[in-house]
């Protein structure tokens, strides 16, 4: 199994289905390399752990669980209290839905 990574996170940029919405409209809107290191830690703590590719991860990264992911990361998110919905927004087969 491969490990995800943040250069698998970048790699939707150039993705010619990004459609510039989803967690990665909302990371290139980010204010401080603060925000995006610690989002982007949370989004490949999940990712990793459900066994995503690199397709999954883009597939994510460019949907509305990854927008409503991006709102409270890029909205003043607590590193120590995550809300118990986080985990709703990281399904098993993101391409599938």
């Amino acid at each position: 199994m491969t490990t995800l990574t943040t250069a698998d996170i970048e790699a939707g940029f150039d993705n010619e289905n990004w459609l510039g919405w989803g967690y990665l409209g909302e990371r290139s809107r980010a204010t401080t390399r603060w925000e995006v290191g610690n989002a982007d830690q949370i989004v490949l703590r999940f990712a990793n752990a459900l066994g995503w590719t690199a397709d999954d991860l883009f597939a994510w990264a460019n949907s509305k669980d990854g927008r409503y992911f991006g709102d409270w990361a890029f909205g003043g998110f607590d590193l120590a209290n995550e809300p118990a919905w986080l985990p709703s927004l990281f399904p098993a087969h993101p391409a599938a839905r």
